[in-house]
């Protein structure tokens, strides 16, 4: 019988996210990238194994089959722009590439809004009084969809290299969608992407893209002040996500950026996924990190995995400990399920205590309300796991130390 993978690769990616997906036949295997992480992960994880996979994947000459951003915010797109940077050059300097990139699919923020990319561009620096995006991180997010909302919009400019960048390099953009990558006119019809893959896309959808466009053109024209407050809407962050259900051999994995649960719900009950209001998948990419900004208990219910996978170093204290309670507690005590983790639990656990003295400190200075102080008894994720364990509960937890991060949904890489 020949040998099939449908693997999922979590790179270690710092406080981001760098996935890569390996799909069909283990003789000529394909592979899907999904994000590039913050600053330094390209360097340190993700250009190191595509050198591996170059040397070592069956099936001749290497190549990413698709490239997916699922949004712009600089700890999914960083090294991205890092990737195609150093493409750009060997290809200014006339040098070989060895990790080409056959398509990509990236939902620039400029046609979220609905407008000109010069004109949106314009309007967002001048809403938040900033000469350059990079300024707009700086500013004060106390409130986390503000904050969210802020991040987004500091990677406005990098969406823009990035568009430019494949431009340059001839990499296909959005191919087969008008314009952004939704679902199309049918949604229960998935995107067969050859090799028996399909990619269902859950999110964003049309409707919703189409109120915040009525916002933005209600609200843009009537000066900065309103402007403003429209871009810090808490849907601009969560429409910026890419949602897609991969399925394989009757394997599935949803792969879901950083958009909200109730966002995700709404897109898999309007692409007909849902079996009386639920779906069981094999692989759940949790969404933001962990953040339980991101989730609610109804969710974990709704849509349940065997593999759970938590992208995060503990910075901005993602994963959250109230996440996993919220997982833990909507799962029975016998069901057997995997969290699988990007860092090990202590060195999680102590920058998450380092963020929340930093964040309370910061708080208390400004005479504002704060979280209480650090207790890893009640906010420590080696504490939860552990009393769960003692109360009976059947999941696993796994980190990198104890062997490949890769989760193999059928046979097992081998390169």
């Amino acid at each position: 019988m020949m040998m099939e993978h449908f693997t999922l690769e979590p790179l270690a990616a710092r406080h981001g996210d760098c996935l890569l997906l390996h799909f069909g036949p283990a003789g000529s295997p394909g592979t899907i990238l999904i994000d590039g992480g913050p600053s330094q992960v390209y360097g340190q994880s993700l250009k190191p194994r595509l050198k591996q996979l170059q040397q070592n994947r069956p099936g001749g000459a290497f190549a990413i089959d698709l490239l997916i951003v699922s949004h712009i915010d600089d700890d999914h797109i960083r090294g991205v722009i890092d990737f195609t940077e150093e493409w750009r050059d060997a290809k200014t300097d006339h040098r070989p590439w060895a990790w080409p990139v056959r398509q990509l699919w990236h939902n620039s923020f400029e046609r979220i809004a609905g407008g000109s990319p010069k004109d949106v561009r314009a309007s967002i620096l001048s809403s938040f009084g900033a000469q350059t995006f990079p300024e707009i991180a700086e500013m004060d997010g106390d409130d986390e969809d503000r904050h969210a909302a802020l991040k987004i919009f500091a990677s406005v400019g990098q969406g823009a290299q990035l568009r430019s960048d494949a431009e340059l390099l001839g990499i296909p953009t959005n191919q087969g969608f008008a314009g952004l990558v939704q679902p199309g006119s049918d949604p229960a019809d998935p995107v067969d992407f050859g090799s028996g893959l399909s990619l269902h896309i859950v999110g964003p959808l049309p409707a919703q893209i189409d109120a915040l466009r009525q916002k933005f053109a209600a609200e843009l024209p009537k000066g900065p002040a309103a402007s403003f407050a429209a871009y810090v809407d808490e849907s601009v962050p969560n429409l910026s996500s890419i949602v897609i259900l991969a399925g394989y051999k009757g394997k599935t994995m949803l792969l879901t950026g950083d958009a909200r649960g109730d966002y995700m719900l709404d897109g898999l009950d309007n692409a007909g996924l849902l079996d009386n209001g639920k779906l069981h998948v094999d692989i759940l990419k949790m969404q933001h990190h962990g953040s339980d900004r991101n989730t609610a208990s109804g969710f974990f219910k709704a849509v349940t995995a065997d593999h759970y996978v938590a992208s995060a170093s503990g910075k901005y204290e993602n994963p959250d400990r109230e996440t996993f309670e919220m997982l833990i507690h909507a799962r029975p005590k016998t069901d057997r399920y995997t969290i699988h983790l990007t860092g090990e639990v202590d060195a999680i656990d102590a920058l998450r205590e380092k963020e929340r003295a930093a964040t309370r400190a910061e708080k208390l200075a400004k005479h504002k309300p704060a979280p209480p102080a650090w207790d890893a008894d009640k906010h420590g994720l080696a504490t939860l796991f552990a009393k769960a364990g003692q109360e009976g509960y059947k999941f696993k937890v796994r980190t990198p130390a104890q062997g490949s991060v890769a989760i193999d949904l059928l046979d097992p890489i081998g390169f």
